[in-house]
C-alpha cells in the first residue's frame, strides 16, 4: 500500500501488546484507504492465517517488510461507524521490542497490492488487500508520542525518535536495509522491474515490486545483462565463422598447371618474345617500359627466368 502508516498508539510492555488503527486518513501521497471495500480482504487474510496458525495468530507480523517475524495479530475488530480496523500485535522479537520501547519503530505498515484504485476529488481511493503488517520506523515529527504502559502498570508518553539526516543520501544501514527489501522480494517471487515500493500495491500486476530507486537500478542491472548476453552470442557467433573462413581454402592462390619443357621458355632462347625483352630491358626506366612489359607479358604468359 503506498506510503500507508499506522501510527503506534500504545504500548503494554507486560505483555509486549501495542495498538494500531487503519482508517480513512489520507495518506502523505494523498491517498485513502476505502474501508468498506478493503474490509472482506482483511478480514478473508486474518481468517486464513488463523486457521494456518492453529488459532495464535490473526496476521503475521514482520519488521521493516523484511524476513524478520518480529510478532503476530494478537486481536483484530472492524469499526464499521468509524469505518476502522483496530489492530493489537503481539510482539516476540527481543530486537523488535527493545526497538518498539526506544520509539524507533514508530507504527505499522501493511504490505500487499491495490485491488482498485479511483479519484476522490484531490485524493486517490484504493481498495487493498493485505499480506502481512510490519513494524516501521518511519520518521516522525519530534513531538509525536505513543502511550508506553510499563511492567509496573504506570503509563507515560514515549516520545518517537525521529531519524537524523546524514551527509550522504543513504547511510549504510539504509542500504543494507533496501537489500534486504529487495533479496526478501525476489524470494517470494517480485520482478525486480518496477515502479512502485515494495510494500505498495502494484495495481497491475499484483507482486511486490522494490522500491522505486532499487527498482530504477536494477532494471538498468537487467539491461545491462540483456546488453552483455547479446554481445556475448555475437561475439561467439564471430568465432564461429572465422573458424569456418580459417578452415577453408584462400581464394585467389596460385594456379598450378603442367606445360611441356618446350613452352618453359627463356630469355635468350632465341624467339621473338626473347629479342623483344632484350630491347624492352634496353628501354630507359619509365611508363613506357613498364607498358611494354605488361603488353609482352599478355601476349604470351610464361615462366622467364633471367
Amino acid at each position: 500500500m503506498h506510503e500507508m502508516f499506522i501510527p503506534l498508539l500504545k504500548a503494554d510492555a507486560n505483555q509486549r501488546l501495542v495498538w494500531g488503527r487503519i482508517d480513512e486518513t489520507p495518506d502523505r501521497s494523498a491517498e485513502i484507504f476505502d474501508y468498506a471495500s478493503s474490509k472482506p480482504h482483511f478480514a478473508a487474510w486474518s481468517n486464513e492465517m488463523q486457521k494456518n496458525s492453529g488459532g495464535k495468530s490473526l496476521g503475521n507480523l514482520r519488521a521493516m517488510h523484511g524476513p524478520t517475524a518480529a510478532g503476530r495479530i494478537e486481536e483484530m475488530s472492524f469499526d464499521d461507524p468509524g469505518r476502522a480496523i483496530q489492530l493489537v500485535a503481539r510482539i516476540v522479537d527481543d530486537d523488535a521490542w527493545r526497538k518498539v520501547e526506544e520509539g524507533v519503530y514508530t507504527g505499522f505498515s501493511p504490505g500487499g497490492r491495490y485491488l482498485k484504485r479511483w479519484k476522490e476529488g484531490a485524493y486517490t481511493r484504493y481498495t487493498a488487500q493485505p499480506a502481512e503488517i510490519s513494524l516501521v520506523d518511519l520518521p516522525c515529527i519530534p513531538s509525536a508520542s505513543f502511550t508506553m504502559v510499563k511492567v509496573d502498570g504506570i503509563s507515560e508518553q514515549r516520545p518517537f525518535r525521529a531519524l537524523a539526516k546524514e551527509g550522504r543520501r543513504h547511510s549504510a544501514t539504509d542500504l543494507s536495509r533496501v537489500q534486504l527489501l529487495h533479496d526478501t522480494s525476489v524470494a517470494l517471487g517480485a520482478a525486480c522491474p518496477g515502479e512502485a515500493a515494495m510494500t505498495d500495491m502494484d495495481a497491475g500486476g499484483g507482486k511486490m515490486a522494490p522500491s522505486g530507486a532499487l527498482a530504477k537500478l536494477a532494471g538498468e542491472i537487467e539491461r545491462l545483462q540483456d546488453g552483455l548476453a547479446k554481445l556475448a552470442g555475437e561475439r561467439d557467433s564471430l568465432a564461429r565463422r572465422i573458424a569456418e573462413l580459417e578452415a577453408q581454402p584462400r581464394p585467389g592462390g596460385p594456379a598450378l598447371r603442367a606445360i611441356a619443357k618446350g613452352e618453359d621458355v627463356r630469355a635468350g632462347s632465341g624467339d621473338g618474345d626473347g629479342d623483344a625483352l632484350e630491347k624492352i630491358r634496353a628501354m630507359p626506366d619509365g611508363l613506357e617500359k613498364s607498358l611494354a612489359l605488361i603488353k609482352l607479358a599478355h601476349r604470351k604468359p610464361m615462366v622467364v627466368r633471367y
